[in-house]
Order: C-alpha cells, then structure tokens, then sequence
C-alpha cells in the first residue's frame, strides 16, 4: 500500500480524473469535529501557502472565521505561481504577476473581519525543494511570532507542499501547528490520509460564500484549454469542513469553548 501510495503521490496530474468526492464523504463523516474557536485564544495565526491559491483552497474558510472573530491572520505566499501550467503565449512572469494580483484579491475576500496580511516570499515555484536553508530562514520570523501555524502537509504529493511542510515542522516544534492537504483529495484515498490525526472544522455559511469568493479570485487557474482547478478538484473545497492534520501535541491544546 505505501509504494502504490507514493507512486500516485509522485506521478498524478490535475488533468487526472481523480478521487471523486463522493468517496471522500463518508470517510470525513468520521473524524473528529473541532470548531475553530476551540483551538484556543488566538491573537495571530500565520497561513504559509507554497503557492498563491493554496490559502484558500486548504484554509480559506478558517482564516475567514478567525478574521471575523477578530484574529489577526498573514498569509505567506512562499513562491509566485509563475511555473504553473498556462496556456497561448502566457510567459511565467506575467502569470507570477497576475497570480500576485489575484492572492491580494483572495485575501481581500477573507478578511472579512481584520484584514489579511500578505507576506511574499517569492521564492522559486517549482524549486523549493532545492530551496530549504532559505525557506526556513524566512518563514522562522513569522512562524515564531503566531500563536499557530497553517501549512501544507507534507505528505501531499506535490514537491513544494512537501517541501514547506517539512521546513514549517523542523522550525515550529514550540507551536501548535495544523496542516491542510489540497493535492491529496485528487489522487489519494481515504486510507492515504493520517486518519488519527486528523480534525474536522465545520465553517459556516458566511465563512464558506468568502472562502468561495476567494478561490474564484483566481482565474488563471480556472480558465482555459487546461486549467489547473478543474470542477473535479474544486468539488473537494465547497465542503462545509476543512480538514487539517493535528499532531497529538496540537490535539492536546483544544478546548472546547461551552456553547450552552
């Protein structure tokens, strides 16, 4: 099972069919339900994305919810999407600066309450494997300075999620720490995920139009002859949940608030 595993997470495609989300349905039915609000008193929480896009499609709706309660949240964009597959004449420079555009568009969306802050690493897209001394470095000012990190999980697929997965844990042993996975719900099954690691957040209604309203931001993934978020992979991002790995020593922070 982890050499087909791998395999798939090494070699799939967005143009691949994928997982369709109805398989996914039951599976998330079983994990635990976290609200948002009982990850503890937050005063900031920094959201690393690899890529612009990747905020909002794992962690839209939670940054939402917490700039609605008051939370300050900045989003780090470590590289601009410029290699990202495009179509015609499109060169990676104009597409790294219309997806620059469309990251402050998709924060406008979130920051529903307190603004969202964007942080741009600009690092090379496609490269930041190669790239994890200088990664590091620049996100361990900003991770050090939030009461929790959103990142990547490292074992979603995609070479630049794994890479800023690994380097948030080697610099955020201190911090409690959720992890998202975006590639993961396209080529993986249910028993490819950390099962028992994993929370459920339910988002609300105006949580969900403003994440929606932020992935929509990004046209130059959407659009054309092969768009990188086909309706099969946007299927898995209008749940009323998102997802996130918690290791046991994040687990061990939640609280749940009395609604009673």
């Amino acid at each position: 099972m982890a050499d087909v595993t791998s395999e798939r997470a090494a070699t799939f495609s967005h143009a691949d069919p994928g997982t369709d989300e109805a398989t996914w349905s039951p599976f998330l039915a079983g994990i635990d339900a976290v609200h948002f609000v009982d990850l503890g008193p937050l005063e900031r929480v920094t959201v690393i994305a690899p890529h612009p896009d990747d905020e909002s499609l794992g962690a839209g709706g939670v940054i939402a919810g917490w700039s609605a309660a008051g939370v300050q949240v900045d989003v780090v964009a470590c590289t601009d999407g410029g290699a990202a597959a495009t179509t015609g004449s499109t060169s990676r420079a104009a597409l790294g600066r219309r997806r620059r555009t469309e990251l402050a568009a998709a924060a406008h969306q979130l920051g529903v309450g307190t603004e969202v802050a964007i942080h741009r690493l600009d690092l090379p897209d496609g490269g930041l494997s190669g790239a994890g001394r200088e990664l590091r470095s620049a996100l361990r000012p900003l991770v050090a300075r939030a009461d929790l990190v959103v990142s990547p999980w490292s074992g979603d697929g995609h070479p630049d999620h794994r890479a800023v997965g690994d380097a948030v844990r080697q610099i955020s042993a201190d911090r409690p720490r959720l992890e998202y996975p975006v590639w993961a719900w396209h080529w993986g099954l249910p028993d490819d995920l950390p099962a028992g690691l994993l929370i459920r957040v339910p988002i609300t209604s105006s949580a969900g139009r403003a994440k929606a309203a932020a992935i929509a931001c990004y046209g130059s993934q959407r659009g054309g002859d092969d768009p990188i978020l086909t309706e099969r992979v946007l299927a898995h991002f209008r749940r009323d949940v998102e997802v996130f790995v918690a290791e046991p020593s994040t687990r061990s922070r939640i609280r749940p608030v009395d609604r009673s």
